[in-house]
């Protein structure tokens, strides 16, 4: 079956993804649906070692936004009581998202 143009104009469109990127990315796509809080606490949890902040988180997750691998959910309810903004892959099925690197107003 052959592979058709627009496909593999995607494929190549696709960014590598840095080391942080690729765990924040993980993080979201684990719990599929999130907020930068809940990043962080997985990733806290998951790679200790590499003193996750929410400076750290906003930054990879600001990346992904404008790479398209992640895009705005919508809002819950935060622990202060306000609404905070979550966060879903675009596509977390897709295995090219995983083997390679992976819009919402900030």
């Amino acid at each position: 079956m052959a592979v058709a143009e627009t496909s593999k104009i995607a494929y190549h469109s696709l960014k590598r993804l840095g080391d942080m990127q690729a765990k924040v990315h993980e993080a979201v796509g684990e719990m599929g649906i999130a907020s930068d809080r809940d990043i962080l606490e997985y990733l806290q949890r998951t790679y200790p070692a590499d003193n996750w902040e929410m400076s750290k988180v906003n930054g990879r997750r600001n990346e992904l936004m404008k790479y398209g691998y992640i895009e705005c959910h919508g809002q819950k309810m935060g622990r202060a009581g306000t609404p905070v903004k979550t966060w879903h892959c675009v596509s977390p099925a897709d295995a090219k998202l995983k083997e390679m690197a992976y819009d919402c107003e900030t």
